[in-house]
């Protein structure tokens, strides 16, 4: 009989030193703030159109569980997970060209309303307690999920993504904030592979630690 295949850590980050894993994408400088603070990645935002997106480095593998601990330092706030953001073209979104392109309106628009494909994930919502899963281009709302209240400011919170096939589930703490299975139906194709990244927009406070990414080999 063969071996069964074991899930490998391909990636980690406990922000140590430095932020050198990352790149960070923000079209307002003087409105965002991402900083190496105290062993985790602070991030500010001061605006309601573009925000932030920071980007992991390492490119996701077609299976994964993306792990880390966040904490809202702020009781607005608006906190997401893009992931499998890939260009229609195949061209790598951290490519010069696509990274440094500010044709659509927001940097928002530009991951949801372009020639950009893949998934983002709200698990802190200002004062909505619900967690929304949705499909890009086109913002194609999959799944909504309501929540019993947000996230508590102050406190960590550890969150962890699950990716296999069509199904796609995000826990934060015990609790399942999202359990579903893209059929393929809405938007076309299932996206695989791509980029995973952080989104941080309106008047928001948070910080990152234990960033963990395991790829699924079963």
């Amino acid at each position: 009989m063969a071996e069964q295949a074991k899930d490998i850590v391909i990636f980690s980050d406990s922000f140590e030193d430095s932020l050198k894993n990352w790149t960070v994408e923000c079209w307002e400088k003087d409105k965002v703030d991402v900083t190496h603070r105290a062993g985790r990645m602070h991030v500010v935002t001061r605006d309601t159109d573009n925000g932030v997106m920071i980007w992991l480095k390492k490119e996701l593998p077609e299976d994964f569980i993306f792990e880390f601990d966040v904490t809202p330092h702020s009781e607005s706030g608006f906190f997401l997970i893009f992931f499998n953001t890939q260009h229609k073209d195949g061209k790598d979104i951290l490519e010069e060209a696509v990274l440094n392109d500010k044709s659509a309106p927001t940097l928002f628009k530009k991951y949801t309303k372009s020639d950009i494909n893949g998934y983002h994930i709200s698990f802190r919502r200002n004062e909505v307690a619900d967690c929304n899963l949705r499909k890009n281009s086109g913002m194609a709302l999959l799944k909504k999920h309501i929540l019993p209240d947000l996230l508590k400011k102050d406190e960590m919170h550890h969150v962890s993504l699950t990716r296999k096939a069509g199904r796609i589930k995000l826990t934060v703490g015990d609790n399942v904030f999202m359990d579903c299975e893209d059929d393929g139906e809405k938007n076309g194709a299932i996206w695989r592979k791509g980029r995973i990244g952080f989104r941080q927009v309106y008047d928001s406070v948070g910080s990152y630690d234990n960033v963990r990414l395991t790829e699924l080999k079963d």
